[in-house]
C-alpha cells in the first residue's frame, strides 16, 4: 500500500481520496466506508482503496461548497481545488446535533 505523503503531509492513498470514503457532512475529517461499512478518519487506510474518478451518471458531493454536483460540475470544482466526493455521509443520530431554539 502506498504510504507516501504529499506536500501538504496527507497521505496519498488515504480515505481521503478514495472512491468508498463518504465524508460526514458536519465533520469533513470523519466519514463512512462503505465497503467496511466502519467510519474512520480521512488519513486512515485500507486495501479496499480505489481512486475516486467522474462518471455521468451520477452525482456528487463538494464537502467546500456543501452541495451536490453533476459530474461536470464535479470536475470542476475538483479543478479548483475543492474536496468532492461521490456523496456525503449523514449521520443517523445527527438529529441529537439540533439544538432546541425554545
Amino acid at each position: 500500500m502506498n504510504n507516501r505523503r504529499s506536500g501538504n503531509g496527507r497521505r496519498e492513498v488515504a480515505c481521503h481520496s478514495c472512491a468508498h470514503w463518504r465524508p460526514h457532512i458536519f465533520y469533513p475529517i470523519l466519514g463512512l466506508c462503505s465497503v467496511r461499512g466502519v467510519l474512520t478518519f480521512e488519513d486512515d487506510w485500507c486495501e479496499h482503496y480505489k481512486p475516486l474518478s467522474y462518471g455521468e451518471d451520477r452525482f456528487y458531493w463538494c464537502v467546500t461548497c456543501r452541495m451536490r454536483l453533476t459530474a461536470v460540475e464535479a470536475r470542476e470544482h475538483a479543478s479548483r481545488g475543492h474536496k468532492v466526493y461521490l456523496s456525503g455521509y449523514i449521520d443517523p443520530d445527527v438529529r441529537e446535533e439540533i439544538y432546541d431554539a425554545f
